[in-house]
């Protein structure tokens, strides 16, 4: 099948082969056969056909096989076919986002779209300096019992993927449910007592316009997002 570069991916659905096993979805978007109307195309990575096209699509198309003359009829216009598939001109439309699907795909392992899939970085470990003052130890603060099972489980899913440990620390500060836009709830943690006796760093932050002034001529920006992180 021919097809030019697909852009514009949108996350795809879960698809399953007849033995059980997933197939790898990269993502769906639109596309358009022979001028007709744009139609729904899920994109799987390393898929042993070119492209496999749905009963719906079929159903849709009004479409005839004429095995004889090795022929498929669709939108009422004749396609030559072959053994493994359908020979056909298919269109996807470029959109302004190719060059970010393109990094997207070429750098796939550097996302996450899992919380047990967040990798780590020890490249340069972080020490809050206190000076001499005695450790602060916070009593944590009363949640009624439905909001004691959502620490439970955020605690559990932030164990399981490796964004935090047991410790032993005579330092403790109590944790804070903060509701979100969404409805769900932000695990946060009250801090301000440490932050009253930290001592802070001697480094200043660059200018502002400085930071502009360095993005002068780029076009694609992005930003690190440190899921369940401090």
């Amino acid at each position: 099948m021919k097809m030019r570069r697909s852009v514009t991916l949108r996350p795809g659905p879960i698809l399953h082969s007849v033995n059980g096993g997933s197939l790898n979805v990269i993502g769906e978007t639109q596309w358009k056969f022979d001028g007709c109307r744009p139609c729904r195309l899920v994109i799987v990575k390393e898929c042993i056909q070119d492209c496999i096209i749905g009963i719906d699509f079929l159903r849709d198309a009004d479409a005839q096989v004429i095995i004889g003359k090795n022929r498929v009829i669709l939108y009422g216009t004749a396609y030559a076919s072959r053994q493994e598939g359908l020979v056909a001109n298919v269109e996807i439309k470029a959109t302004p986002y190719d060059m970010i699907n393109d990094v997207l795909q070429n750098f796939e392992l550097v996302f996450s779209t899992e919380l047990n899939k967040l990798g780590c970085c020890d490249i340069e470990p972080c020490h809050i300096n206190t000076g001499s003052c005695d450790p602060i130890k916070q009593r944590p603060y009363r949640l009624p019992l439905t909001k004691r099972k959502i620490v439970d489980t955020q605690i559990q899913e932030m164990m399981d993927a490796g964004v935090i440990r047991p410790s032993s620390s005579p330092w403790a500060s109590p944790v804070v449910l903060v509701p979100k836009k969404d409805g769900t709830t932000r695990f946060c943690i009250d801090y301000r007592k440490l932050n009253s006796v930290t001592k802070g760093d001697a480094y200043s932050l660059p200018s502002i316009q400085e930071i502009f002034d360095s993005m002068n001529g780029t076009t694609i920006f992005s930003t690190m997002d440190l899921t369940s992180g401090y």
